[in-house]
């Protein structure tokens, strides 16, 4: 599970329980609690067998990603999915149709295009009846496995509450106004 959300200049990554926050012109990612100790970088990269290098680059580049930023290691794309969870082959062509306007246009990596191709694509109302939306997924580059990135502010309340710990959203230290 992963949630990107933009606060002023910082954006915040949260991570399978942990928050990493950089700011926007700097790009570095630190710990989002302000524990950016170097003990801290080692026990994580101990559970997660490696070294603290490699830990450090590993989470960094899924923050770049997420973030939709540059990374040598990780990439990202925006995808038309269905959030109501059922498909059949009318629904499968429809999302493929969107799927190769996005292609053509070369619009995997702009949200804001590839929203746009959607409505241009498909009607509003078969849209909202198949619960179709643009989403963020991240993936290694030369891999074909993804994960999803949920943008905050298409998250209700309760969903970020399910998805973030409150331990985490209590320590984060660029908090949302909503958090607030």
């Amino acid at each position: 599970m992963i949630v990107e959300e933009q606060v002023g200049n910082f954006v915040n990554v949260y991570i399978g329980g942990m928050v990493f926050t950089a700011d926007e012109n700097q790009r570095e990612w630190l710990f989002g609690d302000g524990d950016d100790s170097l003990g801290r970088w080692a026990s994580l990269a101990k559970q997660k067998g490696m070294d603290i290098e490699t830990c450090r680059r590993y989470y960094q580049g899924i923050c770049n990603a997420a973030a939709g930023w540059d990374d040598s290691g990780w990439t990202f794309q925006y995808e038309v999915v269905s959030q109501e969870g059922h498909m059949n082959s009318m629904l499968k062509e429809m999302m493929a149709s969107v799927t190769e306007a996005i292609e053509r246009n070369k619009a995997s990596q702009d949200r804001q295009q590839c929203q746009t191709l959607l409505r241009r694509t498909l009607s509003l109302g078969v849209i909202r009846m198949n619960g179709l939306a643009i989403r963020k997924y991240i993936s290694r580059i030369g891999s074909d496995s993804k994960m999803i990135v949920y943008q905050r502010e298409e998250l209700t309340p309760y969903h970020f509450e399910c998805l973030v710990p409150e331990k985490v959203r209590q320590s984060v230290i660029h908090k949302s106004p909503a958090d607030n």
